[in-house]
């Protein structure tokens, strides 16, 4: 395996033309649309590297239930590797009810499922990997320094590339217990929202150098509509987003994560590295779900041939 995506997963109903303002009037409301798909960092990852040609491990927990068995036989179709799938007694598989909006931002609706610790990373699984990605920083199983240490120190030791991406919201742990785990992570993914969060920093200047001062390598922003920003000792850069219709962020980063693993693992530039992602991003987001826009390699680069990109601010 070239890259092992370990964390969150879950099956994901999604659903289109609801009014998230209004309450119900009658015992029936429809909507325009409702699918059922998977979702989940770790997956949206692994599913996307695999439909772009990289070979890819997921390591997540599910329950053994029906919805476990849904999860694992999507990404068994993406062609990523599912033999360290682990499956939970205990713990039912998470759902996630995906709320979409007429502009493509999502609302969730998640289930407790999705706060149990339903599996502990087994570093071994990591050994021979060329990337290492911790998909979900915060969320279970990584919610403490220790759990992303474990993984990330013999990862690092070892000679693999360490991407992270990171989920922050109210209730969670503060981002300065993570410190130490820092310092071992070559590539961190937080969206500017996120990263504002956690920093407690506004520019992303600011907030680039508060991280490489505890020790990230490269810190590379989602900035949303105007693209990315990537910053690490030697280079700056503000990569513009492509002009391209949005029907659903879900799991968008994640596709932008997967689009720039795929252009680290080919040797890209860093400009090069961010505008794949970037594309990556807008296919996704030009499809229902949180893995189904993204079918191929091949797709992307037609994308990037066909779309303008957004003028740099």
């Amino acid at each position: 395996m070239e890259v092992v995506c370990l964390g969150l997963s879950c099956v994901d109903v999604l659903v289109r033309g609801f009014d998230r303002m209004t309450t119900f009037q009658e015992e029936i409301c429809e909507v325009e649309s409702i699918k059922l798909g998977v979702g989940g960092d770790a997956v949206n990852q692994a599913m996307t590297l695999s439909r772009l040609g990289v070979g890819a491990k997921l390591v997540c927990g599910v329950g053994r239930d029906d919805a476990g068995l849904y999860l694992r036989d999507k990404v068994a179709e993406s062609g990523a590797d599912i033999s360290n799938i682990h499956y939970s007694d205990d713990y039912p598989t998470g759902i996630s009810v995906v709320i979409i909006a007429p502009d493509g931002q999502r609302n969730f609706i998640t289930s407790l499922a999705q706060n149990k610790l339903m599996f502990e990373p087994d570093p071994d699984v990591c050994a021979g990997a060329r990337v290492v990605s911790i998909a979900s920083i915060m969320l279970r199983p990584f919610t403490t320094a220790d759990s992303v240490l474990r993984v990330t120190k013999p990862a690092s030791e070892r000679g693999s590339l360490v991407c992270a991406d990171v989920v922050a919201h109210k209730g969670l742990c503060g981002f300065e217990d993570f410190y130490p785990a820092l310092p071992y992570i070559d590539y961190f993914f937080p969206n500017e929202e996120e990263a504002k969060s956690l920093t407690e920093r506004e520019s992303l200047d600011d907030i680039a150098d508060f991280l490489m001062g505890h020790g990230v390598k490269n810190v590379v922003i989602k900035t949303g509509r105007d693209g990315c920003f990537l910053k690490n000792r030697d280079i700056r850069l503000a990569v513009p987003a492509f002009d391209s219709p949005i029907v659903d962020t879900t799991g968008a980063g994640d596709n932008f994560a997967a689009g720039f693993i795929k252009s680290l693992i080919e040797g890209r530039s860093p400009a090069d590295c961010c505008r794949y992602a970037n594309a990556a991003a807008s296919v996704a987001a030009g499809s229902v779900g949180a893995n189904t826009g993204v079918k191929s390699a091949a797709q992307i680069d037609e994308f990037i041939a066909a779309h303008r990109q957004f003028e740099a601010k």
